[in-house]
């Protein structure tokens, strides 16, 4: 599963409220989640209007809305909130 994706929609608050990762796609068996670090500078190599790559963090804005992404807050907001349910 893409962190990153999860983290922007549907969010943390959402999975936890339906019972965790599993509960929410009904998955009874170990889930693997990665950054979406790959996705997001592959999106920003292509249309640069999209965000700006830097050594330690990525700016994203899709749909005017800007998210940080590095490699910390995509395992602790991200697959660590996401696993620990």
């Amino acid at each position: 599963m893409n962190t990153f994706h999860l983290l922007s929609r549907p969010g943390v608050t959402t999975v936890k409220a339906a019972g965790g990762l599993n509960a929410f796609t009904a998955w009874d068996r170990l889930i693997l989640t990665d950054s979406g670090g790959f996705q997001v500078f592959s999106l920003i190599q292509e249309k640069p209007k999209f965000g700006t790559i830097r050594k330690n963090e990525i700016l994203f804005y899709p749909e005017g809305k800007k998210s940080i992404l590095t490699p910390e807050r995509s395992v602790s907001k991200g697959s660590l909130a996401l696993g620990q349910m």
